[in-house]
């Protein structure tokens, strides 16, 4: 599989609205997916002028968690805006979705171009299925690089490109 490039925060000073510093991640496990999922669902139909401090802290929760606590959630707020912290979540979405084929969007409009428009029941077949097939806990799948699972599922699926078409070849079929 190819390797992806991190997820890339910068947090600037407040007073000089200079750069302060850059963070990078590499590692997205599947349950802040899931999280970034639920919450850009959340997001569509609002206006970024309005979100509830509810909404506010869950995004700035999970960048947090997302970055493995390399910041806090004061520096966070004090350091990004508004629009770069949503544009992370929708890399943090596409990054894990690019894998799937389908194309990576990540900009300043919230909404459907990233998130398909049925409901998340996706998220919990897929995680039933990994439970009943391999007998995984949902800790374990929790803990999993996203990326690497969906990349897993689609091989094991064969819905991958690079997964190949077995052909039956007989004997007198092939040039020795």
């Amino acid at each position: 599989m190819p390797i992806s490039s991190p997820l890339k925060i910068t947090l600037y000073d407040r007073i000089t609205n200079e750069e302060h510093k850059t963070y990078l991640s590499n590692y997205m496990p599947w349950r802040l997916f899931k999280k970034a999922v639920r919450l850009s669902k959340s997001l569509m139909n609002l206006d970024l002028n309005n979100l509830t401090e509810i909404v506010l802290d869950s995004l700035n929760s999970l960048l947090v968690d997302a970055f493995g606590n390399q910041f806090a959630v004061q520096d966070l707020m004090d350091g990004a805006n508004l629009i770069e912290r949503i544009t992370v979540l929708h890399a943090i979405i596409a990054k894990a979705k690019r894998n799937q084929g389908e194309p990576s969007t990540t900009g300043e409009t919230i909404g459907s171009e990233i998130i398909p428009e049925e409901d998340d029941d996706w998220i919990t077949d897929l995680e039933i299925s990994l439970i009943k097939t391999f007998g995984w806990s949902l800790w374990d799948i929790d803990e999993t690089d996203s990326e690497s699972l969906l990349d897993f599922v689609s091989l094991f699926a064969g819905t991958n490109e690079q997964s190949q078409v077995k052909k039956i070849v007989y004997c007198d079929q092939v040039n020795w």
